[in-house]
């Protein structure tokens, strides 16, 4: 745009441009145009590639690359997650690769397996990450760590790692998951599945017991933090506010928001949510 006045609400306050050559709006956010009558009405314009770039944008945003790593006393591997809602579940060339899973080395190795391929890159829609199997070996049974690394913006919440042999449920996300492990492969010890929160769906049922959650101050504290947690907080759209990872028993979060909020706080497997915090804004 070229001409006239423009007017951003941000929810707290207005700003306002003058003969604005151009202007960046962040997706759902209100403003308003006012026209300069001395001017062609051909010289105010609504390109339609440039309408284009925010919803290309928000699909990259949406992706997300996890490494799993296997760790050992006697060296490490790693196998790749691409999440994508553009992925697919079968084998796609250039998307996915399969791992040559070999025996008898020094060396552990970890492996996603699906559709009788060992993978050592799978891409997968975030809805079939769900209870996928996670392939693990050793030549000699040792303590051993499976961790996760995040490289790209996350398009989940929770990376659950279940131990079918223990029951123990760890989200890699915000913990590691050590234990004693044998010698040799094994295939049915461990999956691996991918969870989202979604404040425009139903909620995760509350699940952690003593946390408290409340404003102070017109910001948001929790306490009675007991491990390694990630909290998250959205705005009544569903945009993410804050994100997250403390380790003290208590946190005040200043949120830069007014309206209805939802906090989410997730440790380990479990998550408790509360969306009934309202704000007045910061002035």
């Amino acid at each position: 745009m070229n001409a006239g006045f423009m007017t951003r609400w941000d929810g707290n306050t207005y700003t306002q441009w003058s003969n604005v050559d151009n202007a960046n709006l962040d997706p759902f956010e209100a403003y308003f145009i006012q026209a300069d009558q001395t001017l062609e009405t051909d010289n105010v314009t609504f390109d339609l590639s440039l309408r284009q770039l925010a919803p290309s944008q928000m699909a990259t945003e949406s992706k997300c690359i996890v490494q799993l790593n296997m760790t050992t006393p006697t060296g490490s591997d790693k196998t790749t997650l691409i999440v994508d809602a553009n992925e697919s579940p079968e084998y796609q060339i250039n998307h996915d690769l399969e791992k040559w899973v070999t025996t008898g080395t020094d060396n552990p190795q970890i492996y996603t397996k699906l559709n009788g391929l060992n993978f050592a890159y799978n891409g997968l829609p975030v809805d079939n990450v769900q209870n996928l199997t996670v392939g693990i070996y050793s030549k000699t049974a040792c303590s051993t760590t499976i961790s996760a690394t995040v490289s790209q913006s996350q398009s989940f919440d929770q990376l659950l790692l279940t131990d079918n042999s223990t029951g123990a449920v760890t989200d890699l996300l915000t913990s590691d998951y050590n234990f004693s492990g044998g010698s040799g492969t094994n295939l049915n010890r461990f999956s691996i599945s991918a969870k989202r929160f979604d404040v425009a769906t139903q909620l995760p049922s509350s699940q952690l017991e003593g946390v408290k959650i409340k404003v102070l101050n017109n910001n948001i504290k929790v306490s009675n933090i007991t491990e390694k947690t990630k909290i998250r907080i959205y705005n009544m759209l569903g945009a993410l506010l804050v994100d997250i990872d403390t380790e003290n028993r208590e946190l005040e979060i200043p949120v830069s928001a007014s309206g209805l909020v939802t906090v989410q706080v997730l440790q380990g497997g479990k998550s408790y949510t509360n969306k009934t915090f309202l704000l007045a804004g910061k002035k």
